[in-house]
């Protein structure tokens, strides 16, 4: 089925929801791709507010609460760089 997103739901929803489906989704990849290499991050309606991020250091106190979940999947030099502004990178 095509993707359908209620805009009506979007402008009322809050930051623990957000931090909810991120948590919900975290586990459930962690589950199912136990032995699989996550390169995770961040769509447009997985901040608080929707399509908007505040620039560092402000966003960053949101983006540490990402960072945390995910702290399995990331490098401790990746941890830091997406704590602290939402990117981060792997060489291989």
């Amino acid at each position: 089925p095509p993707h359908y997103l209620d805009y009506n739901f979007v402008e009322n929803y809050t930051e623990q929801m957000v931090f909810d489906n991120v948590q919900l989704m975290t586990k459930l990849i962690s589950k199912y791709f136990p032995t699989t290499t996550i390169y995770p991050s961040l769509g447009n309606h997985d901040n608080f507010l929707a399509d908007q991020l505040a620039p560092p250091p402000l966003g960053s106190v949101w983006l540490t609460k990402i960072a945390d979940l995910w702290q399995h999947w990331l490098s401790p030099e990746a941890y830091q760089t997406f704590s602290y502004g939402g990117y981060y990178t792997v060489c291989q």
